[in-house]
């Protein structure tokens, strides 16, 4: 419901402003972890891995990984080839999105093996994305703009497709999306730029490149949602979980993220800063 939805928002709004605002990096690198970890115990019984000690050993792999990148975060060679690993994958992910789409009913569910490496790539490039972010002259600002940019486009997206919305963006994976939602939702997004972009200071990014990412981000936090839609199918769930009132899981409330923050990191890290 709606009415849920607002409440948990509101209720998770003040602790994330405080983590982004009043942490240092590594305090805020820690907290993102968490997330990210709640997100991994959710992605593993979704592709077939259902044993604690299995969980476990997962967990344990991606904290040693998240610790050897936190450990170049702001030099170094392990940033930028995680930022452009987590890139790669979603410019492939619409592929698999479109082949799913016209092969829905022939598709099986993700195996242990491919699952397993394609949760890597969705969510440590993510918190990667998000820890440099936070690093950089700024760095809270450019967060919270990045989250406000993928929060809008949901908004956009939810009010448009209720009002306008007669055809269907991907009805094999998400019957309640629509091309009207979507168009609704990036053109909040693209609309709310232009102030935040004044707001944080960003005068060494050009607006118009700034404008652009921006829309390539949004685009692709819609791919992130329809990617977890899709698994979710195959794998005959609604929802990632039951942890958030009104949104479902983890995974169900930071899906569009893990896309928007990897392709908009990447973006400033290789094409600008």
């Amino acid at each position: 419901m709606l009415s849920h939805r607002i409440v948990t928002a509101l209720v998770l709004l003040p602790p994330f402003l405080a983590a982004v605002f009043l942490l240092p990096t590594a305090w805020f690198a820690a907290v993102i972890g968490l997330v990210v970890m709640l997100g991994v115990r959710e992605w593993l019984p979704m592709i077939g891995l259902h044993r604690a000690s299995v969980v476990w050993a997962v967990m344990g792999l991606l904290a040693g990984l998240m610790a050897l990148v936190a450990g170049s975060v702001q030099a170094g060679v392990v940033t930028p080839a995680v930022l452009l690993a987590g890139a790669a994958w979603w410019l492939l992910a619409p592929l698999l999105l479109w082949h799913y789409s016209r092969h829905a009913g022939q598709v099986r569910p993700m195996g242990p093996g491919v699952g397993l490496v394609v949760g890597l790539l969705l969510l440590l490039p993510s918190w990667t994305a998000l820890v440099w972010l936070h690093g950089q002259a700024a760095g809270p600002w450019l967060v919270l703009l990045l989250f406000l940019m993928t929060w809008m486009a949901d908004v956009g997206a939810y009010f448009a497709g209720r009002r306008f919305g007669r055809h269907r963006l991907a009805p094999a994976i998400s019957p309640g999306k629509t091309w009207e939602g979507f168009t609704g939702g990036v053109l909040l997004a693209l609309l709310s730029a232009v102030p935040l972009w004044h707001l944080v200071s960003l005068d060494a990014v050009p607006l118009g490149f700034f404008l652009l990412l921006v829309l390539v981000a949004i685009v692709y936090s819609v791919v992130g949602d329809l990617f977890e839609s899709m698994v979710k199918r195959r794998a005959g769930l609604k929802d990632s979980g039951a942890l958030l009132p009104g949104h479902g899981g983890v995974l169900d409330r930071i899906d569009s993220i893990t896309a928007s923050a990897t392709i908009f990191a990447a973006g400033l890290f290789w094409l600008w800063l």
